[in-house]
């Protein structure tokens, strides 16, 4: 493992943990956003169970706006990236 990084079974990922990195694209949701979470979703271990537990927990109590509309862009990316 890559300090700072994670260790996958394809080998290290040299940056953030990837299910924060993910959420960090949330709220933007841009194009580039989301083609960024989708080659996440294909190129390290990305497990959407834990991005939607990571959300419950640790994004979603301290979001400031409308709770529902990232509830939803979550929803649509774990259906498009995960199937």
């Amino acid at each position: 493992m890559v300090a700072g990084g994670h260790a996958g079974p394809r080998g290290s990922y040299p940056g953030p943990l990837p299910s924060p990195l993910a959420l960090s694209k949330l709220a933007r949701n841009s194009p580039i956003d989301r083609e960024d979470v989708a080659r996440l979703a294909r190129a390290v271990p990305l497990d959407p169970v834990l991005l939607r537990e990571r959300y419950k927990t640790e994004l979603r109590p301290i979001i400031i706006g409308d709770l529902a509309r990232h509830d939803q862009t979550l929803a649509l990316w774990l259906e498009a990236y995960f199937g």
